[in-house]
Formats: structure tokens, sequence, C-alpha cells
């Protein structure tokens, strides 16, 4: 199983200790085609990328996973640890500057599976992951849950500006579950 984080991984340091922790910016994957399948394990989501810290801009390009667990994300973002522990939840913030997704094609590996949130910002502490800006473009999601969206903001997450632009999606019932600041919607079709 493929599986990129992007995360200081926090939960090494003291707790109430801080220290310095860098910046990640202007990192970019391009041309990915992975088939997700039998996950080694389940005390975390099956995804492709998790991101939390600091991290000023962030591209994905031409993209196309396949997989095999509902609960699969493409792309989430939280806390500073990467994980969604409740002990550990509020204590490493995290704050996205720009994320850019481009040109992704999302399917099961069989028609009985449906997406619950490939995409996610999420969090278990109020106000500890904060995203001034997500732009989706060009996004082909199969397999959809009827009952969720393409993309999950929960309650306890910030979100400024979504924009979203060729998006085509098959079975989700939302294009986006939660609340920003500002929406901007183009070309969507279910």
């Amino acid at each position: 199983c493929l599986q990129g984080y992007i995360n200081p991984w926090w939960h090494e340091m003291i707790l109430g200790v801080t220290r310095p922790s860098g910046k990640f910016r202007n990192i970019s994957f391009e041309n990915i085609d992975v088939t997700m399948t039998n996950p080694l394990y389940d005390y975390n989501a099956q995804a492709l990328f998790y991101l939390g810290g600091d991290i000023e801009n962030i591209r994905f390009r031409n993209i196309a996973v396949r997989a095999d667990q509902p609960d699969f994300r493409l792309l989430a973002i939280r806390e500073g640890d990467g994980t969604l522990w409740e002990e550990r939840a509020g204590q490493f913030p995290t704050h996205v500057q720009d994320v850019y997704v481009d040109n992704v094609y999302l399917a099961a590996v069989n028609e009985d599976i449906k997406f619950e949130k490939p995409f996610a910002v999420e969090c278990l502490a109020d106000d500890a992951v904060h995203v001034d800006r997500i732009t989706l473009n060009n996004i082909t999601a199969k397999n959809g849950n009827p009952e969720k969206a393409l993309l999950t903001i929960e309650d306890t997450t910030r979100v400024k500006e979504v924009n979203m632009n060729g998006i085509r999606l098959d079975g989700f019932g939302k294009t986006v579950k939660g609340n920003c600041q500002s929406l901007n919607t183009f070309d969507i079709k279910r």
C-alpha cells in the first residue's frame, strides 16, 4: 500500500514543549497511477496523502487511483501528528495556505464499494486545522456513496476558500459537505 504523509509527526515531541517545526513549501506530485488494496493496518483510514503541519503550497496533478475501502481518502488534511487520536486532539495544529489538485480520476476496484469522503479536512479539536484555499480542478470521481460528498469539511476545522471546476461525480449526493467562508463552483456534473 502506497501512502504519503506530508507531516511533521509532532506526536514524538514532549507535550507542552514548543519546538520549531519548519515549513513545507512548494511541493508538487505529478503522474501517479496506483491501485490501493488490502491495507495492512486498521487504526487509520487508507489514504493516498495525509497533510499536516505548516504547509505553504502543495500541488497534485495527473493522478489516477483505484481503491478497495469505502473510507479511503485520496487527500486528507489533519492535525500535525497525522492521526485522529483523542489523547492528542488540539495539541498539534495545522495551517495549509494553498492546496491545488488538478486532473484526478478516482474509482473503486469494484462496484460494491462506495466512497464516503475521498477529500477531507478533519480534526477532533475545534480550530486545530486551518486551510486558506483548496482548489479542485478536473476531477472525475466514481463510486460515491449517495449520502456523502466529494469534499468533507468537518465543523471543527476552518476553511476560507474552496474553488471547484470541471467536477464529474458518480454516486455522490453532494459536492461539498461542511462550511467554508467562500465556495466557488463551476462546471459540476453528477
